[in-house]
């Protein structure tokens, strides 16, 4: 038995000590080429230039080249599918129109200079507020084209115009000339296309309640921007003159007093609103300016409150008020201002060189998308490893353990 016990251990020895040998050869040979590799890449006589240093160059050129190209498919995938998914949460529709507006959006980024991206997120703000799915895409294209005539966000210019179109009961194509009355008055004055906006997104309905026509009230904005005021303090001041001027006989003793004085009468003037209330509004500015200017700011603060400071200017010179008013109210003088500067815009570099990018993008998201249920397959088999990953390094220690324990 002894020579038995004796004759194993030898041959155990020889089985652990041979690989052994093998092993620590290995990692000399390793070791060795290493130096080789340092004195090469580090040494002297210009060892840069060497076809070593080359080859890893070119190497690292591959794995960048790898990495931008997934990038620029299965990336762009992957940021297009979040993207859309904010458009699925909003939109109602069946898998296949879901499908269809999908096509749709990465059809619009190819001819428009508006990422994938950011038409989606006007697909999205358009859902939030409740546009129909068949109109959708005219929608979105024209808030897109909009957004890039007025250089702003698309997701802000999609939630606003969409706003804007409920308040209002447009249509898209109303919705159009809308906008191109804020473009004309935007070029025509001092007020920018975005604080008409943010202006229109805050008392659209409130011009209309009031009985003014959409236009009319945007000329108002206009011209208390125009005269310095805020889009914020233009909509308050807007809001506060409205129901002043509509209030009949709801109104206070003050605001009372202050129509008796101006030669009116608070049940008059909100009828006389509703017959034609930029005639009506008119007469009641110009009344108040031929007071005399100490008893001017008193008497626009008892009708209309303190906070329609905007107005202070407008009255006390109505002419911009009445120019702007001219410039929106026949509809051919600005239809079309919107797609004009559109156009004029689309036409630069940095917008050329947006189509292109949005052309190679759309095709690498078209690769991207065959490779994300891959992807999502192979997390899943990753989870289920984390998920068990006690288990498999509890064999791993009896492994080690045991192995410890032979060579001991």
């Amino acid at each position: 038995m002894a020579t038995l016990t004796s004759k194993l251990i030898v041959s155990l020895k020889d089985m652990v000590s041979g690989p052994a040998r093998g092993v620590g050869a290995s990692l000399d040979r390793l070791n060795r080429r290493a130096t080789r590799m340092n004195g090469a890449l580090l040494g002297a006589g210009g060892a840069f230039g060497g076809g070593l240093l080359r080859g890893a160059l070119a190497v690292g050129a591959s794995y960048y080249g790898i990495s931008k190209a997934i990038g620029g498919t299965v990336g762009a995938a992957v940021n297009f599918e979040e993207k859309f998914a904010d458009v699925r949460k909003v939109v109602d529709g069946t898998p296949a129109q879901l499908s269809a507006v999908r096509s749709e959006i990465l059809a619009l980024s190819k001819t428009l200079p508006v990422s994938a991206a950011g038409i989606a997120d006007i697909y999205a703000a358009a859902g939030q507020s409740g546009v129909a799915l068949n109109e959708l895409g005219k929608f979105s294209e024209m808030a897109a084209k909009v957004s890039v005539a007025w250089d702003t966000t698309q997701a802000e210019t999609g939630d606003a115009l969409a706003k804007i179109k409920t308040q209002l009961g447009l249509n898209v194509d109303e919705l159009g000339k809308y906008a191109d009355a804020i473009n004309y008055l935007s070029n025509n004055s001092a007020s920018a296309a975005p604080d008409l906006v943010d202006y229109a997104k805050r008392v659209a309905a409130v011009g209309k309640i009031a009985g003014f026509q959409a236009t009319e009230t945007l000329a108002f904005g206009s011209a208390m921007v125009s005269s310095g005021a805020q889009s914020e303090v233009a909509a308050t001041s807007f809001r506060n003159m409205a129901k002043a001027l509509t209030i009949g006989d709801r109104a206070t003793k003050k605001q009372r007093v202050a129509f008796a004085k101006l030669g009116l009468d608070s049940v008059k003037t909100a009828k006389a609103m509703q017959k034609n209330a930029i005639k009506t509004t008119l007469d009641v500015f110009d009344k108040i300016a031929a007071l005399p200017e100490w008893q001017r700011i008193s008497m626009a603060s008892a009708l209309f409150g303190d906070e329609a400071r905007g107005l202070m200017p407008v009255i006390a010179n109505t002419k911009e008020l009445r120019r702007e008013l001219g410039m929106v109210a026949d509809e051919a003088t600005y239809s079309g201002s919107a797609f004009q500067e559109y156009l004029v815009r689309s036409t630069t570099t940095a917008n050329a060189l947006q189509l292109i990018g949005n052309r190679i993008k759309a095709v690498g998201i078209g690769i991207g998308d065959s490779w994300l249920p891959t992807i999502k397959d192979l997390g899943a088999g990753i989870g289920d490893v984390l998920d068990t990953l006690d288990k498999r390094v509890g064999v791993l220690e009896k492994v080690k353990a045991s192995f410890q324990g032979f060579m001991g």
